[in-house]
C-alpha cells in the first residue's frame, strides 16, 4: 500500500507556494468629511505638504465649499510664492493682493473687501492665470490660452462653452486646478503685460524682423545675386518687351542696388500717407527723404537716387516704376499692373521720351515691388539674364 501510494504522487508535480507581501494600507484621511477614497484627495494631500492650503480648526477640510476670490488667490499665490502674513495686515488676504497688485492680475477686490469675499467664477480664474503666465488675455481669450496651454481641459468639454466660465469653483477643485497649472509647465508667476505694452512688444519684434530679414542687403552692398522672385520679374519684363520687338533690358547692378534700397525703406520705414505715393522715401537712411506725390513736382527725389545710393558710381538720372499688394507682390500681379497703366507701360516698352532706356534694376519682397530704369551703363556691371 506505501509503494502505491508513492507511485501515485510521482506523476504529480511538486507545488511551491509563494506568499506575496500584502498591499499596504491606504492612510487614513486626517479630515473627517473626506476620506482616503476621495476623487481630489491625492491633490488636496499634495496641497497640504506644500502648504497651499490646510483644514478647518474643525477637523474638517469642506471641499464642495465654493471659494471666495481671495481664496483662490491664496492658493494660487501660494503654490509659487512664500508669503508673510505678519501680523500688521488689516485684512488676512492682504498681502496676496499686494503680489497681484504687483503683477497686475484682474481681480476685483484690490481696494473693496466685499468683492474678496464674493465666490470666483471660472472665467475669473482663467483671467488671473492667463496673466500670471505673461499674457493680457481676458474673458474668452483667456480661457482659450488656459485650454491651448493645457492647464485645464474644460468642465464638460474642452470648449470655451465647456469650460463653463460663469461656474463656481470648489475647494476640491480649486486646488485640483492649480496642481495640475503647476505640472503643465507653469513653474512661476510673472507680471501680466498691458495691452498697450504688449501691442508696442509687438510692434518692435516686427519691426526688428524687418530689419533681420534684410541684414544680408548692407552686409554685400546690396548687389548680391537676383532672387528667385526678382529674376522671374525681370524674365516677364524682357519677354514682355521682345513681343513688342524691343531690345531686353540689361540688368544693372547699380539699380537693382537702389530698387532693393527702395523696397527695404517701404517695408520698415514708411507709414501710409495718402498724399505720398509710392515713389516717397523716408529720412531714415543714407539718403535723401520726402514725398513724391502726383504732380510729380518733387521730381528729383527720385532722379538723384541711383547717385546717392551708389555715391556717383552710376551717375545718371533713374526712373521708377511702383507696385503694392495689400497682401504679397508677385511678379505676375506687378506685370499685369504696369500692362494695364498706360504711363507705367509706356516705360517698360520706351514709348516716346523713354525710347533711350537701356538698363534696368529689380526688387520685389513683401508687398512691394520697385523696378529703376536708366538711360546710361552700369559701372558696376550687371546680372547674366
Amino acid at each position: 500500500m506505501k509503494k502505491y501510494i508513492i507511485s501515485i504522487l510521482s506523476f504529480f508535480p511538486i507545488l511551491y507556494f509563494t506568499l506575496l507581501p500584502a498591499a499596504p494600507a491606504q492612510a487614513e484621511s486626517p479630515f473627517t468629511d473626506i476620506s482616503s477614497h476621495h476623487w481630489a484627495y491625492p491633490s488636496i494631500q499634495w496641497a497640504i505638504e506644500h502648504d497651499i492650503v490646510a483644514g478647518y480648526p474643525d477637523g474638517t477640510f469642506q471641499p464642495n465649499k465654493a471659494v471666495s476670490e481671495a481664496e483662490f488667490l491664496k492658493m494660487f499665490i501660494q503654490t509659487y510664492r512664500q508669503v508673510d502674513s505678519g501680523s500688521t495686515v488689516k485684512h488676512w488676504a492682504d498681502p496676496f493682493y499686494a503680489i497681484a497688485q504687483e503683477n497686475n492680475f484682474v481681480v476685483k477686490g484690490y481696494n473693496d473687501n466685499s468683492f474678496r469675499n464674493q465666490l470666483i467664477n471660472r472665467q475669473s480664474v482663467a483671467e488671473i492665470i492667463a496673466g500670471a503666465d505673461g499674457t493680457p488675455h481676458l474673458g474668452d481669450n483667456a480661457v482659450q490660452y488656459l485650454l491651448d496651454k493645457g492647464y485645464s481641459q474644460g468642465k464638460t468639454a474642452r470648449t470655451v462653452q465647456g469650460y463653463q466660465g460663469q461656474d463656481s469653483l470648489t475647494r476640491a477643485e480649486a486646488i485640483q486646478f492649480i496642481k495640475n497649472v503647476k505640472e503643465q509647465g507653469m513653474q512661476d508667476i510673472q507680471a501680466r503685460p498691458n495691452k498697450i505694452d504688449m501691442d508696442q512688444n509687438a510692434e518692435k519684434a516686427e519691426e526688428k524682423e524687418k530689419k533681420d530679414h534684410f541684414s544680408n542687403l548692407f552686409a554685400t552692398d546690396g548687389m548680391y545675386a537676383l532672387t528667385k522672385q526678382e529674376a522671374e520679374l525681370a524674365q516677364l519684363i524682357n519677354e514682355y518687351r521682345v513681343e513688342q520687338g524691343l531690345t531686353p533690358f540689361k540688368l544693372s547692378k547699380s539699380l537693382t542696388k537702389v530698387a532693393r534700397y527702395h523696397v527695404y525703406d517701404s517695408i520698415v520705414n514708411l507709414k501710409t500717407d495718402e498724399n505720398c505715393n509710392l515713389h516717397s522715401w523716408s529720412n531714415q537712411g543714407k539718403w535723401t527723404g520726402g514725398c513724391y506725390t502726383r504732380d510729380h513736382s518733387n521730381a528729383a527725389l527720385m532722379w538723384d537716387k541711383p547717385k546717392e545710393i551708389t555715391d556717383g558710381v552710376y551717375s545718371g538720372n533713374g526712373y521708377e516704376i511702383s507696385y503694392w499688394h495689400s497682401s504679397e507682390a508677385t511678379p505676375d500681379r506687378a506685370l499685369a499692373a504696369w500692362k494695364n497703366s498706360s504711363g507705367h507701360n509706356q516705360v517698360m516698352v520706351g514709348t516716346g521720351s523713354w525710347s533711350d532706356l537701356i538698363v534696368m534694376g529689380i526688387a520685389i519682397d513683401g508687398s512691394y515691388a520697385h523696378v529703376w530704369f536708366g538711360m546710361e551703363e552700369d559701372v558696376n556691371g550687371y546680372f547674366s539674364q
